[in-house]
């Protein structure tokens, strides 16, 4: 048990020195703000991570992250995907009804 916990600080410890370093290699502020969003939620799932290992989930959470992912994935492509079918379609027929008045 104390070898799981000193393992488990010391991956809390070398991911802080990970993010202190990526912070400095950022350029700007703005970009340092996404890196800090992205970091806090890595760190939550490594903070969270054990706990759940007592409850035995820890296996079941990355399985049902990814199948989450891949839903919101298709039905984000599938948006995108009408988007560009209707704009496409908006200007083929903007295009033919111009050909159809200058033909009159």
């Amino acid at each position: 048990m104390k070898e799981a916990i000193y393992s488990w600080i010391k991956c809390l410890a070398i991911f802080y020195i990970l993010l202190t370093m990526l912070i400095h290699l950022v350029p700007t502020g703005k970009y340092q703000r996404y890196v800090r969003f992205f970091m806090g939620l890595l760190l939550m799932v490594m903070l969270i991570t054990p706990m759940l290992s007592i409850l035995e989930k820890a296996k079941t959470l990355p399985e049902s992250f990814s199948s989450l992912y891949q839903q919101e994935e298709k039905s984000g492509s599938l948006l995108i995907w009408k988007i560009f079918r209707k704009a496409f379609w908006k200007k083929v027929w903007r295009s033919s009804l111009r050909k159809i008045f200058r033909n009159l």
